[in-house]
């Protein structure tokens, strides 16, 4: 048999069995598609590898779909940006038939990973500073004195200055929740806070509080939180019991007209994360 003739018959057969295995890869994704109600454009997420698979992907058929269709995108680059990546070998290809895609592909990607810093740093236990206005169940007696009457008659005890309601400054650290949420532009979670700081005889490190937040994110991953909570001032100075206001005494120090107690009340938080 001529030379030729061989290798045209070789080179025929080849492209039959190149179309054959074609055609079987296209039925085969033709029956995958149906059998899970798929669009032939639908690119799928691998749960276990993170990688995203288009339909040219050779386990474009094998990636398991979610029991909730999760892992289901309608295009590569919404894939990308829930935080995965493309398949290696398609990125190749890709780069070499067009590199505006694949230019396109690394930016989505980029982003995503970006995107996915920021959630990391938004989402979960953070800390944050911020100032609290408070209002006690009782008032903290901020300003006594003991008023002379005359050589004649008792001293007199007077209140001059006494409120339940401050600002102090604080140290919050929250968990905010939303990580799996379309919105991730906001979280809520519950915080737990220790005051450092306040104006009229609030005492440092005595003010505990603890009550559920919402947060905003900011550039990188920060946020502004606003928060409602229940907080404990181990250190409210109040008149001692049987001691009023306008009453006469014998005492002439009046840091002893003075106990200090527990007291809780409410609180309205505003912090931002550091």
């Amino acid at each position: 048999m001529n030379n030729k003739i061989v290798i045209l018959i070789t080179i025929t057969l080849s492209f039959i069995v190149v179309g054959l295995k074609a055609a079987e890869i296209v039925n085969k994704k033709a029956a995958f598609a149906k059998t899970n109600k798929l669009k032939m454009t639908d690119v799928l997420l691998s749960k276990t590898s993170k990688y995203c698979h288009p339909p040219e992907s050779r386990s474009w058929t094998e990636i398991a779909i979610s029991s909730d269709r999760s892992n289901i995108y309608p295009d590569l680059k919404t894939c990308i940006k829930s935080g995965a990546e493309l398949v290696p070998f398609l990125k190749s290809v890709i780069q070499t038939q067009s590199p505006e895609s694949h230019q396109e592909i690394s930016k989505s990607e980029e982003n995503a990973k970006k995107e996915n810093t920021e959630n990391n740093e938004f989402f979960g236990i953070s800390w944050g500073l911020g100032f609290a206005y408070t209002s006690l169940s009782a008032e903290r007696v901020i300003d006594v004195t003991i008023e002379s009457a005359g050589d004649m008659n008792p001293s007199v005890i007077s209140v001059n200055k006494s409120k339940n309601s401050n600002i102090i400054a604080l140290l919050e650290t929250h968990y905010f929740f939303g990580r799996n949420s379309e919105d991730k532009t906001w979280g809520h979670g519950p915080f737990v806070s220790i005051g450092l700081t306040g104006n009229d005889n609030v005492d440092p490190l005595s003010t505990f509080g603890a009550g559920w937040m919402v947060g905003l994110k900011r550039e990188e991953g920060k946020s502004f939180n606003v928060g409602l909570g229940y907080f404990v001032d181990t250190a409210v100075p109040q008149l001692r019991s049987g001691i009023i206001d306008g009453a006469t005494t014998t005492l002439t120090d009046p840091s002893k007209l003075l106990i200090e107690k527990d007291e809780e009340g409410l609180m309205v938080m505003f912090s931002f994360d550091f």
